[in-house]
């Protein structure tokens, strides 16, 4: 599995794991999955559309449910 949900944080976050090699849309497919989004082409489609696809990084995070598109793409493509 590239990405999976994990336990959810005490303030309502779900940790969301993307696997190192996830393609963009396998990832929006698992945020979808674990209830992060309501389209996973939406998500999808933004990033690829703003150059976000291969900016996608592996590792842990904390995302809360009802984020905006552009707080997601945040997180999930920010060095660190």
């Amino acid at each position: 599995m590239e990405g999976s949900q994990g336990t959810g944080g005490q303030d309502g976050t779900v940790t969301f794991v993307i696997e190192p090699g996830a393609t963009s849309s396998s990832v929006c497919r698992q945020l979808e999955e674990a209830g992060l989004v309501e389209d996973f082409s939406v998500i999808d489609t933004y990033l690829c559309s703003n150059g976000y696809s291969t900016k996608i990084r592996a590792g842990t995070f904390e995302i809360a449910p009802g984020m905006s598109v552009e707080e997601l793409v945040k997180i999930i493509t920010k060095e660190k």
